[in-house]
């Protein structure tokens, strides 16, 4: 099993890393279309199949995922962790 790491990186660290994993945008499409880190993988938190995406994600893969305040991506990557 891969190890799980929950963590908060700043813009810095994050762009670093940012290559070694998928980047995980969980905003909305109106929010994605303003502005974009590199080319994510956008999931929006508000459709009502984000579990099933998730879900449907390899677990082998390292994510990277971002919001414009956090919330919703430490809602998405608490789900993850708690589902594999």
């Amino acid at each position: 099993m891969s190890e799980l790491i929950l963590c908060e990186l700043n813009p810095s660290k994050f762009k670093d890393l940012m290559n070694e994993g998928i980047v995980l945008d969980v905003r909305t499409i109106e929010e994605y279309k303003e502005f974009r880190i590199g080319k994510p993988l956008l999931i929006d938190y508000y459709d009502t199949t984000f579990d099933k995406k998730l879900l449907e994600l390899n677990k082998e893969k390292m994510y990277f995922i971002y919001c414009k305040s956090g919330i919703r991506s430490l809602s998405a990557a608490n789900f993850m962790l708690n589902n594999g």
